[in-house]
């Protein structure tokens, strides 16, 4: 029940459609949100400031020792505010359709190519990218390659439905 409305919170569709060859690709506004790196970055940052204040203060309440408060504030912030965020990334990416394989066509959720549905020509697994056919200049510049947050696989032709309509 827990997952079916986590998919239906994060399927749900929103008024952002791009027209791409002839194709309304509805992209939820949440997925859009997750795909890019900052909302990581501040999420993870934010986590750790809150958690490693209320160990520190906590601590530092029971032994008025300023250093081991800090100590104790820090690494707890770290630890109890990653290891959730890397559960929930990891969440992410498979709802994506991680992992990934040469050949996928895939929807790019952001950046300046957002909206467009490439197909995977190369995986990068240890840092979780794949490189998509951007043409031959993006190729040469390096400037096809994706993590898996920021895009997500587009099912077979009769399973589309739910991601592309046809225009009027």
């Amino acid at each position: 029940m827990a997952k079916d409305l986590t998919k239906s919170l994060l399927d749900t569709e929103s008024s952002n459609s791009l027209d791409v060859s002839n194709q309304i690709i509805r992209m939820p506004y949440i997925r859009q949100l997750l795909a890019h790196d900052w909302v990581w970055s501040i999420a993870l940052w934010t986590a750790i400031l809150a958690i490693g204040l209320t160990v520190g203060m906590n601590i530092y309440t029971k032994t008025n020792n300023l250093v081991i408060a800090a100590l104790c504030a820090a690494t707890g912030g770290f630890v109890y505010s990653y290891i959730p965020l890397f559960i929930l990334m990891r969440f992410i990416m498979k709802l994506n359709g991680a992992p990934f394989h040469i050949g996928d066509r895939v929807q790019i959720l952001t950046g300046s190519h957002r909206g467009k549905i490439e197909s995977v020509y190369e995986i990068w697994k240890d840092h979780k990218e794949v490189r998509l056919d951007l043409g031959q200049q993006a190729k040469n510049e390096v400037k096809d390659v994706f993590s898996f947050l920021q895009i997500r696989r587009i099912m077979s032709d009769s399973k589309e439905t739910d991601l592309v309509s046809t225009s009027t």
